[in-house]
């Protein structure tokens, strides 16, 4: 081995340190033990064995971060709306779940809604005027002259 190469601990090959990610203080050459091939091996069999428990524990801490819910607030809120959208009344045909739609100014929460709800209420800027402006527009009430 020579001074700028090591062995993976995990496939057993000597190979050059650019082949090996930074650990900080934990090996002395401040390199990971194991090789990037072996490390990208090894963090897909992970992902994979693990990617539905990792979705689930990162949905609720995100409920929790941001709209102060449990899973459990969140269902309850789908069920009284039977799963459908709280504007639209559609259900969610694209496979994504309703979005907790919440007032930016205060943080309340106020329903769920579909992602085009969702979006277009954002884009709004949450502001009733506007929609109502954008309702008038689309009924032919307000007309743009060129």
């Amino acid at each position: 081995m020579s001074d700028n190469s090591k062995m993976c601990r995990k496939c057993k090959e000597v190979k050059s340190f650019p082949n090996f990610s930074k650990s900080g203080k934990k090996y002395p050459d401040g390199l990971a033990g194991w090789c990037k091939p072996c490390m990208k091996v090894y963090a897909a069999d992970y992902y994979r064995r693990n990617s539905q428990k990792m979705r689930i524990k990162a949905r609720k801490s995100q409920l929790r971060l941001y709209f102060n819910l449990s899973v459990e607030d969140y269902e309850n809120m789908y069920r009284a709306q039977n799963g459908a959208c709280a504007v639209c009344r559609g259900q969610s045909t694209d496979g994504r779940r309703l979005a907790v739609d919440h007032c930016h100014s205060t943080g309340k929460v106020r329903g769920l809604l579909c992602y085009r709800c969702n979006i277009g209420i954002g884009y709004l800027k949450d502001s009733p005027e506007r929609l109502r402006d954008a309702a008038a527009y689309l009924e032919g009430q307000i007309t743009v002259t060129r």
